[in-house]
């Protein structure tokens, strides 16, 4: 139970926040007519909702193999759901952060004319 919780819950949430941007870019949608901004929120929502799947997908076959599996000592299942919680968290701090610039970056931003923003 405890392990596919880290997967589950995790996309439960995730699921939400792409319900939500896609209901706020309906009741505020900026310079945008209501139509154009829910089909932009819903290109970045898209993206999430497929996270979402793949990690619905990991909790259902986590569930059906190990949580259900009587021969597995509790305190082995508990340490297993606590490591997946850790695996889960770090990627989604970690995930999506940009590299620290580095001489080819930097020399690259210089050739294109590109700004680095972050």
């Amino acid at each position: 139970m405890v392990t596919h919780s880290a997967f589950e819950l995790t996309a439960i949430v995730l699921a939400g926040a792409a319900g939500l941007r896609l209901g706020f870019s309906w009741m505020a949608p900026g310079g945008h007519t209501r139509l154009e901004a829910l089909r932009l929120a819903a290109r970045a929502a898209v993206v999430v909702v497929y996270g979402v799947i793949g990690l619905l997908l990991i909790a259902a076959a986590v569930e059906a193999f190990w949580s259900s599996a009587r021969w597995i000592e509790p305190t082995v299942k508990y340490g297993v759901g606590a490591v997946c919680w850790v695996l889960v968290l770090s990627y989604l701090t970690w995930q999506g952060r940009p590299r620290a610039a580095g001489p080819a970056f930097a020399a690259e931003v210089t050739k294109t004319g590109a700004r680095y923003a972050g």
